[in-house]
């Protein structure tokens, strides 16, 4: 979320409102990378304050670090929930 954004309707919002897809709809794959700074222009793109990260929620219930840097290969493998592949390290 771009500081510019903060407190402001579609970037700055819970998941759980459903009033605003862009708060929790996001792309990954590899046409939308991480987004590499808080300043780079919303594309419905994962992102993150953290500088060089972005926390992930996987679906074990653990939270992981993915660097931005993160092959868009892998990313499409990490957010295709319905691919039956198993992603090895990344």
């Amino acid at each position: 979320m771009r500081p510019s954004r903060w407190g402001i309707a579609q970037e700055d919002g819970a998941i759980y409102n459903g009033d605003h897809p862009g708060t929790f709809w996001r792309v990954g794959d590899p046409d939308a990378p991480i987004a590499k700074s808080p300043t780079d222009v919303y594309r419905d793109n994962f992102g993150s304050s953290h500088e060089g990260t972005c926390n992930f929620t996987m679906a074990n219930g653990s939270v992981r670090a993915i660097s931005v840097l993160i092959a868009t290969d892998d990313l499409g493998k990490l957010t295709a929930r319905n691919d039956y592949e198993v992603v090895g390290e990344f």
